[in-house]
Parts: structure tokens; sequence; C-alpha cells
């Protein structure tokens, strides 16, 4: 499956992007993907085949050169239709509207092709970023989590505790404002 939009091109994950994965995934990361960091790229290579099976996962990908410069993935809940995704942008292509443009279209693709009724996703309060392109995106904050998870330890091993917001958009909100 290929989605598209006039810059980039969704696709599959598959071997060939390895390189262009390992630029993502060793480069500083938001603190709620630091377990996806890796060290060499036989770290990557142990998630790929994964990655290719799971209908979820894209690689964001530029037609221009056919560089992955993102990826789109995320988790079905138990009802099968709330979905929270999830999505990671190589530093060097922030700010140029690449991951709304992505985004927009994986929202598209997750409404339209796969039924999904709610989407929600949760952002750190101090990832500005992701906050503001979730407002973009027309999600509504639901909430904010007060110290709602831990991706880090102190120098003394505590765990790090992290203020997460909640943004969700409905499928006909979805719709009405971009269709």
């Amino acid at each position: 499956m290929k989605l598209e939009t006039d810059r980039l091109i969704l696709v599959r994950y598959n071997k060939k992007f390895i390189n262009d994965e390992f630029e993502i995934l060793s480069s500083d990361l938001p603190s709620c993907f630091l377990d996806l960091k890796v060290k060499n790229i036989d770290d990557i290579n142990k998630n790929a085949i994964d990655k290719s099976n799971d209908e979820f996962f894209f690689a964001i990908v530029l037609k221009e050169n056919n560089k992955m410069i993102g990826e789109l993935f995320g988790e079905l809940d138990s009802d099968l239709e709330t979905f929270s995704p999830c999505w990671i942008l190589n530093k060097k292509y922030e700010g140029k509207g690449y991951a709304y443009e992505a985004i927009k279209l994986y929202f598209t693709f997750l409404f339209k092709m796969k039924n999904i009724r709610r989407i929600y996703t949760y952002v750190e309060t101090d990832n500005i970023k992701s906050q503001n392109l979730c407002k973009r995106l027309n999600m509504r904050l639901e909430g904010v989590f007060k110290e709602f998870v831990s991706f880090q330890k102190d120098i003394n091993n505590n765990k790090i505790y992290v203020d997460t917001m909640q943004f969700a958009l409905l499928k006909r909100e979805f719709l009405s404002f971009f269709m």
C-alpha cells in the first residue's frame, strides 16, 4: 500500500530504509521515544520484520529522492475503532510542513480506509512542536496527566516523571474540518 501527497509517499516499511531509519533513531529523540533509540544498525534489523508486517506502520518518504524522513505507527485499542498514533521525524526535516502533511494523510487513511472512529495521542508538556502540530490538525486537548509516565532516571536512579497531554479527534470532526 502506498499513500501520496505532492511531496511525500507513505509506504510500508522495508529494509531499504535501514540507513535512513538509523539516522532518525540514533539522534536526539523526544523522551517518549527513548526506548526506540539505537546505537548501531543491527538494533534496527531486529525490528524490521515486525514493522514491515504492521498494517499501521508507514515510512514517510520524500518523493524527490526516495529518502525516508520519518515514521508513523500506533496502536489499535481493543474496541477496534480507537487508535493512538505516534510519529517521529528526522530533525533535519523539521519545520518544512512534512509532519503535518504526513500525519494529515495518515489520519485520512485511518478514518476513511480503516474506519477508525476516534484518534488520541499523548504529548509531553515540554514537546511544544508536537502540541502545535496537534492543534494544526484540529485535535482538541482533552487533559493533562500530572507525573503520568517516566522515560528516564536521575543520577540517583530515581524515575523522572513527566506531565503528559492528551489530544484527540473524532472521525466526524476530521471529515468536517478537512474534507
